[in-house]
């Protein structure tokens, strides 16, 4: 294939942790056996948009391919720290900083949200999202979007610190993302259901099945109500089991430590 002037090394490399995986998988998989959070079709779709970045940054001539680089990486940052699409499109690379527990994630140990959605009438709230283990990738990710082969080759990058500069000046906004997303869902022949806004129902659910405490989650996504996040939460079936199993063996070791005594 022939070289691209300019190309970025970013989209060559960019990968997140099982896309490729996804990718392989998801073609002989039921979306309604897995259903709209399972990790597998997160991870195909997401796999698909970056198949487009390595398609199209390699056609010669074409001039979208940093675009299609920055929608993905968006998407992906979204998903990794369950983002509202508003607070995705609003982010600054100033946003990201060092978590003090979390040292070998660098300056991307913490995102700060400065535009969260609030109580009616009370404006934009403010809050701090972790960088999780299961979404470590996410740190070299932004290491190689900050660096001078990703953000810096949009001739508008120099004009703010939008995190995802557009084409002309500004950032991009919600309806740039939800249109790429759209397109890459439909190429890989996925349902109307599965929206970018369902990748924070995903990242609800991971972290739950993960074993996080169900409060640290819900501060995370920024929900002022506890049932809120429950609302968000779909567990599969095997998550359920194994919860079963594990109540009815604690359960049973009460029993034997009262019989011993």
């Amino acid at each position: 294939m022939p070289e691209v002037p300019g190309r970025s090394r970013l989209a060559a490399d960019h990968r997140c942790d099982n896309c490729d995986t996804g990718r392989r998988n998801a073609r002989s998989a039921s979306p309604a056996r897995e259903g709209r959070s399972g990790l597998l079709y997160i991870m195909f779709i997401i796999g698909i948009i970056v198949g487009r970045v390595e398609a199209e940054e390699y056609a010669a001539g074409t001039k979208s391919w940093l675009p299609a680089l920055r929608d993905s990486i968006a998407i992906k940052v979204g998903y990794a720290y369950g983002l509202r699409r508003r607070e995705l499109t609003m982010l600054e690379y100033v946003d990201f900083g060092p978590n003090p527990h979390m040292p070998a994630y660098g300056n991307f140990g913490a995102v700060q949200v400065r535009w969260a959605k609030g109580t009616k009438g009370s404006g934009p709230r403010r809050r701090t999202v972790l960088t999780v283990p299961q979404f470590e990738w996410v740190v070299e990710l932004l290491k190689d979007w900050l660096s001078p082969s990703g953000r810096a080759l949009f001739a508008t990058a120099d004009r703010s610190t939008a995190m995802w500069p557009s084409e002309r000046s500004g950032s991009v906004v919600v309806r740039t993302l939800d249109r790429s997303f759209k397109r890459a869902r439909e190429r890989a022949g996925l349902p109307d259901e599965l929206t970018l806004h369902a990748l924070r129902h995903s990242y609800v659910t991971h972290l739950i099945e993960a074993g996080y405490d169900p409060m640290f989650v819900q501060h995370q996504v920024g929900h002022s109500y506890s049932s809120t996040t429950v609302l968000y939460t779909s567990v599969s079936s095997d998550y359920k089991q194994k919860t079963v199993q594990r109540m009815i063996a604690q359960r049973l070791a009460g029993r034997e430590v009262r019989n011993d005594d």
